[in-house]
């Protein structure tokens, strides 16, 4: 009996041990899934964040992350807050783009580099400080982001790109730094509700439309005729009628500055211009003439497109180049004087130009563009020297029949009339 006890005794000892044994391996297993269950939200490869597939709320991203990558955290619409750690680097091209309930997030000054659309959509981000780290902020970085009330730009950017706040409807002012010398296309465009813009006189480039559609850009307007920033004019009023001579405050005619301005006839430019950017007059269907001053040094692409009422113009002597689009579908040009600086014709120059009937190339001309004079139906003669050695494929249209090309005997342009069944005689 005794004997049995004790064996009884053992035995109990041996199950408690065994069943203490078993609980600990599967608290540990359970344990040990838990946290393999946390880490398998992140797909993370040589430091780079790949993807994340959780659906917390708030989202703490490992310390093991250096980058987080293109489009990791793209559509996940149930994070509100988002902790980045000071390993991260960079973040990547639409890495958070409509995460449409994200409110806030912290981006330490480790980051160097926020890529395009990175923020996109973030429709409910209500305010952002970019870290001091950064030198630009780049295409489409806060595109629709409408709840963005308030951002602080660091005064290391120098770049604001292309849409970078475009529709940022909750943006009420905004404080561009001395370092930004580039507001890009559109970059604070349609910002519904922005009416107060502080900038520095280091701003030197400000591109197609910047602040289109503002209420900052529309009280410029009525106030001062002419909106002008450091001698750039990037907008005109719509009460401009008839003749217009632009202010001799303006180095600069800015990119759309007076586009579909269609109750302007005649523009004076002063002397003080040196650049006519791209579409600066672009769609003003009634303007009939302009008067450019030798100081323009170069008319960039489309300056002068679908002017339908342009009947003649006379180009500054010292340009180089007239760019892709410069006068297409100037459909009432008839006579054109090219300037003997020009080495380049661009793409579609003179496209639709349909009473366009005379053309001679200036001897330092090396390049004609494809659809350079395509559809210049009326074009009966063109002169084009022996300094041309590249004339686009589609230069001119089937619809030239009358068209003789005038060059030297064996140039490329004789080569080029004879491949093409165009007529052709010889320089004498």
């Amino acid at each position: 009996m005794n004997t049995i006890c004790k064996l009884m005794k053992f035995n109990r000892k041996k199950i408690i041990l065994c069943l203490g044994t078993f609980l600990l391996i599967l608290f540990s297993l359970c344990g040990a899934d838990n946290v393999n269950a946390e880490n398998n939200e992140f797909t993370i490869e040589d430091g780079i964040l790949v993807k994340y597939s959780g659906v917390s709320d708030i989202v703490i991203i490992p310390d093991t992350v250096t980058s987080i990558g293109n489009s990791a955290f793209s559509r996940c619409k149930e994070i509100k807050n988002i902790s980045i750690p000071d390993t991260v680097t960079s973040i990547g091209i639409s890495a958070f783009s409509s995460c449409t309930n994200l409110e806030s997030l912290d981006i330490p000054d480790s980051v160097t580099e926020i890529r395009e659309s990175a923020f996109t959509g973030c429709t409910k981000l209500r305010e952002i400080k970019l870290p001091q780290t950064i030198t630009q902020i780049e295409n489409m970085t806060f595109y629709q982001c409408r709840s963005l009330a308030y951002v602080s730009i660091p005064d290391s950017v120098t770049v604001i790109g292309p849409w970078a706040f475009r529709d940022c409807n909750s943006l009420k002012n905004i404080t561009i730094p001395a370092s930004v010398t580039t507001l890009d296309i559109m970059s604070f465009s349609d910002c519904s509700n922005l009416t107060d813009v502080k900038y520095s006189n280091s701003i030197k480039n400000i591109r197609y439309r910047a602040f289109y559609r503002t209420p900052w850009i529309h009280a410029r307007k009525k106030a001062d005729k002419f909106v002008v920033i450091n001698g750039i004019m990037i907008d005109i009023s719509s009460s401009r009628k008839g003749k217009v001579t632009i202010p001799d405050t303006v180095t600069k005619i800015g990119e759309g500055a007076l586009e579909n301005c269609n109750t302007i006839t005649n523009i004076i430019i002063p002397s003080t211009v040196t650049t006519i950017e791209g579409s600066a007059f672009a769609r003003c269907r009634k303007l009939k003439s302009v008067q450019i001053p030798a100081s323009v040094k170069k008319i960039s692409s489309g300056a002068f497109k679908e002017c339908t009422s342009l009947k003649t113009i006379d180009l500054p002597p010292d340009i180089t180049e007239l760019s892709d689009s410069i006068f297409m579908g100037c459909s009432s040009l008839t006579n054109i004087t090219i300037p003997k600086k020009v080495t380049k014709i661009g793409d579609s120059a003179f496209c639709n130009c349909y009473n366009l009937k005379r053309i001679i190339i200036p001897d330092k001309t090396t390049s004609l563009g494809n659809y350079a004079f395509y559809h210049c139906d009326a074009l009966k003669s063109i002169t084009i020297p022996a300094s041309v050695k590249n004339m686009g494929e589609y230069m001119f249209g089937a619809l030239n029949k009358d068209l003789t090309i005038i060059c030297k005997k064996n140039s490329y342009a004789h080569s080029f009339a004879r491949k093409k069944n165009i007529k052709y005689s010889f320089i004498k």
